[in-house]
């Protein structure tokens, strides 16, 4: 969807290229956001409940892991399928990592403080 709206011939006439850009982290930002805090464990710690009990049938049981490995997904789909210059990358990096430390560690782990650091630690890496 991003690369549709990337390529509508009207908008493209109106922008230049380095609004392109910030148009596309922007994008690229909204889904980073949208994968860590609309996960249903963190948006039900967000607003005060305890999801993870009462839901033991889930199939994914660990939401730190599954949001680490879909954010980035979403990062190196950033850097290799669309031409943006790195000084604009390294905003959507930067919050990527303050935004899952807040989640992580802020609201709260469920697989332990060791196996967030670890998926910290890797999400750092990337």
């Amino acid at each position: 969807a991003i690369l549709v709206i990337l390529k509508v011939p009207r908008l493209l006439n109106k922008m230049n290229p380095i609004q392109r850009e910030r148009l596309a982290v922007f994008f690229f930002g909204i889904s980073i956001v949208w994968v860590q805090i609309c996960h249903p464990y963190y948006l039900t710690k967000l607003f005060g409940g305890n999801l993870h009990k009462d839901c033991t049938l889930r199939k994914i049981n660990s939401p730190d892991t599954y949001v680490t490995l879909v954010t980035v997904n979403v990062i190196v789909c950033a850097h290799i399928f669309v031409p943006i210059r790195w000084c604009n990358l390294i905003l959507l990096e930067g919050a990527t990592l303050v935004l899952n430390a807040f989640c992580t560690f802020g609201l709260g782990s469920t697989e332990g403080l060791h196996r967030a650091m670890l998926n910290y630690f890797c999400l750092c890496l990337v």
